[in-house]
């Protein structure tokens, strides 16, 4: 056999041996792949739960914030009740007050405001007569759900009254929940909510409507006890609400979920709102029970496919061709490898053939270090890549330092939000150039107080409590390049060695704007309703001045 067969024989065998480690390793990684994609699979379904839980919180929160905002209308109202003085309230001080008020922008959902009036059986044609007399049309009726011997709650007053025309006159009392209702308020001098009702002013809409009602009583100070409260209680504020109507404007209620409510107060649940959506996933359903003005309600939330889509999680496969991908690039990588490697043992071993027994083992040596090299640089180059794409791809600002608090990693989003470049940062600078000194220094009191020891308004503010290996989350103020401002909550950690000992620490901060705004917003409003009612019950007050002083 020539020379030249010979090394057609030497090249078929290594690469016949070289193909045998990239197909075990091809197949290492499809195995591995298939044990990723169920993994994430398990990991992509609690991401979904935890968004729907975050979005049933938030709508929940909702619906809580707007049946209180109505409790402050009723106090309002209750209000302006008590300081014209029963014997003033007539029907023309009333539609005077609601004139004065904005019910559809100051309270959204609410189909108006009332004054439901006790009346016992004795003082009845009384009563009748007056409110007659009281209305410019002279008409006044009794309206009555189911006949009964109690005393009267009926309707008076309600306003606007071209909305609620089927309610005036209603005996609310001769129904059995919402008479129960009217009841457990006086009784307990609080506000409450009916179970589902429907209204008379709304009757397709069966089991949808609700009265939200305040006592009023004949005296300012409150009696003690139930038959005391029930002696002095002269009627009620009240309000008539339609859940379609409450909920139309809720934060967080979109198309891409599927709400239902059931009231379960009573045990059974009695579902008063909620319509099936074709595609939703019942099966990922979460519920959560919202306990308001003495009812207990059952929110229930199903997501449908666009809430899952819009969360933008990779598929099972994605995950699974990912990995898999990266195994064959690895085998590939391994093949390659192998085979220049093996051509370049071919062309030295004919030349360690004529070279002495001690050289040919020093090369093996060499060539044995040189694989080991070029895959620890491998390892290395790998390893620097994926951390520099972490930190190019995280949505939060990341920023690391050494132990003396200079800047060693400064990431795009920290850019974006502090407005520095990263050559600007990166062994250059400390947080301390973006952040208050004003509020350095009271953290660093309130550390030193916490903590028994001094601490000084510089770095050691951020790392005093985390070099034990604990999290320190605090809001902060960061100053901008350009001077502006931006609340921040930031998240510092150590950064261990293999040894465990510090090399330094990381920061990871978010914008708390959007959430401050939101909280703000609210705040304002309910400051706003607040001072609306200080100054209403002022001016009540003073036209009962008036009015009672000749």
């Amino acid at each position: 056999m020539s020379v030249k067969d010979l090394r057609r024989a030497s090249i078929q065998s290594s690469i016949s041996k070289s193909v045998w480690l990239p197909l075990i390793v091809l197949v290492i990684g499809y195995l591995y792949a298939t044990e990723v994609g169920k993994s994430y699979e398990a990991q992509r379904g609690q991401l979904i739960t935890d968004a729907l839980e975050r979005r049933l919180a938030q709508i929940s929160e909702a619906v809580n914030d707007r049946v209180s905002l109505y409790a402050y209308g009723l106090s309002s109202l209750k209000a302006s009740i008590v300081a014209v003085g029963l014997d003033n309230l007539h029907y023309y001080y009333v539609q005077t007050y609601a004139k004065s008020q904005n019910y559809s922008q100051q309270y959204p959902g609410a189909r108006g405001f009332g004054f439901i009036r006790r009346i016992e059986v004795t003082d009845f044609a009384e009563f009748m007569a007056r409110a007659r007399l009281d209305r410019p049309d002279k008409q006044f009726e009794l309206r009555t759900l189911t006949p009964h011997s109690n005393s009267y709650f009926i309707i008076q007053y309600i306003m606007p009254e071209h909305a609620n025309l089927q309610a005036i006159g209603l005996d609310i009392g001769s129904e059995t929940m919402r008479r129960r209702s009217a009841e457990k308020a006086a009784k307990s001098n609080s506000t409450q909510l009916t179970a589902p009702i429907t209204l008379v002013q709304a009757d397709k809409k069966r089991l949808q409507g609700f009265l939200i009602m305040q006592p009023v009583y004949s005296t300012l100070n409150v009696p003690e006890g139930d038959d005391a409260r029930m002696e002095a209680l002269v009627g009620w504020s009240y309000a008539p609400l339609l859940i379609d109507e409450v909920l139309s404007s809720v934060s967080g209620l979109r198309d891409d979920v599927m709400l239902s409510i059931d009231d379960i107060s009573a045990g059974d649940a009695l579902t008063f709102f909620g319509r099936h959506q074709d595609g939703s996933l019942d099966a990922l359903k979460i519920q959560q029970t919202l306990q308001l003005f003495g009812r207990d309600w059952r929110l229930s939330l199903t997501p449908n496919q666009a809430f899952i889509d819009g969360l933008r999680l990779p598929s099972r496969q994605q995950a699974f061709n990912n990995t898999l991908a990266i195994a064959t690039s690895l085998a590939l990588v391994i093949f390659s490898l192998h085979i220049v490697l093996s051509r370049r043992a071919d062309a030295k071993r004919y030349e360690r053939e004529l070279a002495e027994a001690n050289q040919r083992a020093l090369e093996l040596n060499n060539e044995k270090l040189e694989r080991e090299v070029a895959a620890r640089t491998y390892e290395i180059v790998q390893a620097n890549i994926l951390q520099r794409r972490i930190l190019e791809s995280a949505g939060y600002a990341l920023i690391a330092t050494d132990n003396e608090g200079l800047i060693t990693a400064f990431n795009p989003a920290a850019e974006k939000l502090i407005g520095y470049r990263t050559e600007e940062m990166v062994g250059k600078q400390t947080p301390a150039v973006f952040h208050l000194y004003e509020e350095m220094e009271a953290r660093a009191a309130e550390l030193s107080e916490e903590l028994g020891r001094p601490i000084e308004p510089g770095f050691d503010v951020f790392v005093a409590k985390v070099i034990d290996g604990n999290t320190d989350i605090n809001n902060w103020t960061y100053v901008r390049k350009d001077g502006s401002r931006v609340p921040v909550r930031l998240s510092a950690t150590s950064l261990f060695d293999e040894d465990g000992k510090i090399f330094g620490f990381l920061g990871i901060a978010y914008d708390l704007t959007p959430q401050l705004k939101r909280e703000q917003e609210l705040k304002e409003a309910r400051l706003q309703a607040e001072q609306a009612n200080e100054a209403k019950s002022s001016f009540l007050a003073n036209m009962s001045h008036e009015i009672r002083t000749p």
